[in-house]
């Protein structure tokens, strides 16, 4: 790749040493089979390969990652470089990357990045609208990257109340890219559009963070077993974790789940999110957010745990301050109940962050996120 300064087997060497145990590979505009080197270095009872690539796109619509993608010899030389994209509109490259015959899922990377997909569309996270004249929304997503290396998806959980709806129109229409990418995460699943948020590293150089952030996935604990489509299916039904030091375990009505293709049911008014939050002792982990269909819930605590309401009017807060008496040891740092009352079928995010250092590792703080949890109020479709 142009873009990369290391060779696979240094690139695999490195996701060994980070403890992945799914590398996929996705170079700028070429296609890398990490196979070989998973199998010189006897890496192969340890980590699955999944060959795809970063397709750049340049002038329209900028980098998406494409994952499995069928990288046989000849498929690779009829297509390698720009040549798969040259002359392809936005809509008409992921119409072409989704006929493949792995059907790959496909991610906007970075989107608010020069000349990627959200600001080139200039898209308002808000009304879904495109500013781009002749321009309308590509809709067939799977995956958004919203965690590039160790990068929090926004700064200031205040933006998403909708007191700000226009200040966030207005850094949508100024193209700067300072939109926080969780915003137009949001936007996407706000329409309707069932996508993953992904944490990816993005890496180029020897030691440039390698595995941070990385996506988990609930696929088993033994990558021998793993398949490319089982991968790729478990980010295109949203069952993905992002985690950056920290992890986050979420089970809702005494189910774990995550998707819109395993919708958790709800007997009552009240929904109950048991919440487990892990990090390393020398890590921290400060504040814990819940949103609920893209808007942060205010969280104030009671005597059995947080409870989670829709306005500042309980005196709650949209991030809440982790307590020393949250952790039940120096691992797990948060075990709680959050109880909110929705009003209709609800998607919930849950967020925790820390602040400061994470030691040698090449990231500035530890966190993790869920993907939308749905559950369903009313018993109907």
């Amino acid at each position: 790749s142009p873009d990369g300064k290391v060779t696979p087997c240094e690139r695999v060497a490195e996701a060994a040493a980070e403890g992945l145990d799914i590398a996929i590979s996705t170079d700028h505009d070429a296609y890398t089979d990490y196979l070989p080197c998973i199998e010189e270095q006897g890496l192969s009872p340890f980590m699955a390969n999944v060959r795809g690539c970063e397709v750049s796109n340049m002038g329209a619509g900028g980098h998406r990652n494409a994952y499995p993608l069928p990288i046989a010899p000849d498929w690779v030389v009829q297509n390698s470089g720009p040549q798969y994209w040259v002359g392809l509109s936005a809509q008409e490259l992921n119409d072409k990357l989704h006929a493949e015959s792995t059907h790959p899922a496909i991610q906007i990377n970075h989107g608010r990045s020069t000349d990627s997909y959200m600001n080139w569309v200039q898209f308002d996270p808000i009304d879904g609208t495109v500013g781009r004249a002749g321009q309308t929304l590509v809709e067939d997503w799977d995956a958004m990257e919203t965690s590039n290396g160790g990068d929090f998806p926004f700064d200031d959980v205040d933006l998403f109340t909708p007191a700000n709806d226009g200040l966030l129109q207005e850094m949508a229409d100024s193209a700067r890219g300072d939109v926080p990418l969780w915003a137009d995460y949001l936007g996407f699943l706000r329409l309707g559009f069932h996508i993953s948020a992904m944490g990816t590293s993005d890496v180029h150089g020897r030691n440039d963070g390698t595995g941070y952030a990385r996506s988990y996935v609930p696929l088993g604990d033994d990558p021998t077993a793993l398949t490319e489509d089982q991968i790729r299916d478990a980010v295109i039904d949203q069952r993905v974790v992002v985690s950056n030091g920290a992890f986050l375990r979420v089970v809702t009505e005494g189910v774990e789940a995550m998707g819109s293709e395993d919708v958790v049911p709800i007997a009552g008014t009240e929904v109950e999110l048991y919440v487990e939050a892990q990090a390393l002792p020398s890590f921290d982990l400060s504040f814990l957010y819940v949103f609920a269909n893209g808007r942060p819930l205010y969280l104030r605590r009671d005597t059995s745990g947080i409870v989670a309401e829709d306005d500042a009017s309980g005196c709650g807060t949209p991030e809440l301050a982790l307590l020393a008496d949250d952790a039940l040891d120096e691992v797990l740092r948060l075990a709680t109940e959050v109880r909110h009352s929705p009003a209709a079928d609800t998607y919930y995010h849950v967020m925790v962050r820390g602040i400061g250092s994470m030691g040698p590792l090449p990231s500035s703080r530890p966190f993790a996120y869920t993907n939308a949890i749905y559950v369903d109020v009313d018993g109907l479709p």
